[in-house]
């Protein structure tokens, strides 16, 4: 059994605290810059290698990184800052106190984390081969609109919605890999 801190967007923070996020995907492919000696000064190439979320084994500890904040009056001591609050952007912008901008999800200590997920099962398959009830457990959710069936994902601010789960997801999946490339 080995923790291993894994990044969520703020929608799927919220699907995950309303029970309705019970599966997650991570590419089984990384794909990295690698400098090319060989060629001319400053160019490089795409190497392909195996992900570290194909080492995943049921019994993990997933710790749960997100958008976060400390409170202004501790941020420059490392020794007090577990004794303060933290604010998690995923639950809104607060009302009150003096926060600074969020932090992104990458420099969330594990401390600081307010979730961990246990993995029950792994397996590799093709994000295209989802299923509807997969769909549904990575967050996506029906609902009706002018009397026509229409799937979405609360707060993740799809420019369309899917005819169905599976559609929903991949818009999803697409929305939030796009800000990665």
């Amino acid at each position: 059994m080995a923790d291993h801190p894994i990044p969520f967007s703020e929608p799927m923070i919220a699907a995950i605290l309303d029970c309705r996020k019970t599966m997650t995907r991570r590419l089984a492919c990384q794909v990295r810059k690698v400098r090319d000696d060989y060629e001319e000064k400053g160019s490089f190439k795409l190497v392909a290698g195996p992900s570290p979320w194909t080492k995943m084994q049921p019994g993990d500890r997933l710790w749960v990184r997100e958008n976060f904040s400390y409170s202004w009056s501790v941020k420059d001591d490392p020794e007090r800052r577990h004794l303060m609050p933290v604010w998690f952007w995923a639950d809104g912008n607060p009302e009150f106190g003096d926060w600074s901008k969020p932090k992104p999800p990458i420099h969330m200590p594990r401390w600081a984390s307010r979730l961990t997920l246990i993995v029950t099962a792994t397996k590799i398959e093709r994000l295209k081969d989802i299923s509807e009830a997969d769909a549904q457990a990575e967050g996506c959710v029906e609902d009706w609109a002018d009397g026509f069936s229409v799937w979405y994902v609360p707060g993740a601010h799809l420019k369309r919605h899917g005819r169905t789960a599976a559609q929903c997801f991949g818009l999803l999946w697409s929305q939030l890999t796009a800000r990665r490339w």
